[in-house]
């Protein structure tokens, strides 16, 4: 392969590319439930990297096996390097602003393997560090307003981050027919997790350093699931929102323990963030098709001005020459 070769592949590639991502903005648009599903989905979501990358990608690489034997004006190829650079550009800026604000570059993480594997849940507890008296340790409260059978992370993809692990259990209760029964679990009073092992995990949460201080001095609030694996691992999945870090901006954190020698051990972690009444829309999956459109258009017009520019330069000369 050439040194030109290679740089036709790059630039078509882009340009492809581009105008493939663009076509994405009329999904966000025209069924953003389906969208916020796609993108906001607790699992790997290998589907959203498919539909956000790769068939954008497959489509640059059409367009350039398209062109690849045609002839491209001086003006088309300086367009084409224009979609290259800004394109990678906007993603290398994006997506850093997007890991710096949100906690993730692309999409959010998903949740851990471990709990795709859940075989039986033991005990569910709500808990709060806070009370009216102020910060206090982490405690089970009750929870009288919380259904299990009606989640809300169903309707609000984005807000029910709560509801991560409980979806995943739904969804597989087809597998492991004891997952049916974690609503009931939830509600049984007597199904808690003991304040001993409550203090253990918070010591090492807090050894993490992850939680976010921000304006509310580590605020949390969440709930303690303890389940066990399909291989008899047993395990207890933190899934905790902080208070609010600043105007409107929340943290969510996610924490996985394993029973070693009858003591719980912290394994994983993870953290995101969600705005409330604030920039919630501005992240990298909503943002990024519009951009391509935007350039899209933007090159549709460029490409219109060089070949009528081109048309007119070769009448000239054809004239002349008569």
């Amino acid at each position: 392969m050439t040194r030109q070769e290679a740089i036709d592949i790059l630039i078509y590639t882009a340009t492809g590319f581009t105008i493939a991502h663009g076509l994405l903005s009329f999904l966000t648009v025209g069924n953003r439930q389906l969208y916020d599903n796609i993108s906001l989905h607790y699992s790997d979501s290998l589907t959203w990297y498919f539909i956000f990358f790769l068939v954008p990608l497959l489509a640059g690489l059409t367009f350039y096996l398209g062109l690849k034997n045609k002839y491209v004006s001086k003006g088309l190829r300086i367009l084409f390097w224009a979609f290259l650079i800004l394109q990678l550009a906007f993603t290398l800026t994006a997506s850093i602003m997007n890991y710096n604000y949100w906690g993730y570059a692309f999409k959010r993480p998903p949740v851990f393997n471990e709990i795709l594997n859940a075989d039986k849940v033991l005990t569910c507890s709500r808990v709060s560090n806070i009370d009216s008296t102020g910060i206090k340790l982490l405690h089970v409260v009750s929870d009288t307003t919380k259904s299990m059978d009606d989640l809300y992370g169903r309707k609000d993809f984005y807000d029910g981050t709560s509801d991560r692990i409980f979806m995943v259990f739904q969804d597989r209760a087809h597998v492991n027919g004891h997952l049916y029964d974690f609503p009931e679990i939830y509600k049984n009073p007597e199904l808690k997790i003991s304040n001993n092992i409550i203090q253990t995990l918070e010591t090492q949460i807090k050894e993490t350093n992850l939680i976010d201080i921000g304006e509310t001095s580590g605020q949390l609030n969440g709930i303690f699931t303890e389940f066990v694996t399909d291989d008899n691992a047993k395990y207890i999945f933190a899934g905790l929102r902080g208070g609010q870090v600043s105007n409107d901006h929340y943290a969510y954190y996610e924490f996985l323990f394993i029973e070693k020698d009858n003591q719980y051990k912290l394994i994983k972690k993870q953290r995101f963030y969600t705005d409330v009444a604030g920039i919630e829309g501005l992240e990298y999956a909503n943002i990024a098709p519009f951009f391509s459109l935007l350039l899209t258009a933007v090159g549709l017009v460029g490409a219109i001005i060089i070949g009528t520019t081109n048309r007119i330069m070769k009448s000239r000369k054809q004239t002349n020459e008569i």
